[in-house]
């Protein structure tokens, strides 16, 4: 008479760590890359956000130029967190 066991053997768990392995050796390069990436575009988004905000400001303002972040941030042209960001980030304003 066959005794049945249940359960995994030892090969089937070794293969799926195997298998388990092998895809995060393969996702976790990719999804670091992909931060940076979407950090990159933020920036740029934001140089883009801060230059429209910078010459919307001088045309309704009169200011020809020297419009700094802290006077977009006063007039409400920018938001505090935009401003922080663009702080962080050495956005030239």
């Amino acid at each position: 008479m066959k005794k049945y066991q249940k359960g995994f053997t030892l090969v089937e768990m070794l293969i799926v760590l195997v298998i388990i392995s092998v895809l995060s050796l393969l996702i976790i390069p990719n999804v670091a890359s992909t931060k940076e990436s979407v950090q990159e575009q933020g920036k740029y988004a934001l140089n883009q956000l801060v230059e429209t905000q910078t010459q919307l400001y001088e045309f309704e303002v009169g200011v020809a130029e020297g419009v700094t972040l802290e006077m977009l941030l006063d007039g409400q042209y920018i938001t505090k967190k935009q401003f922080d960001e663009a702080t962080k980030w050495g956005i030239p304003y």
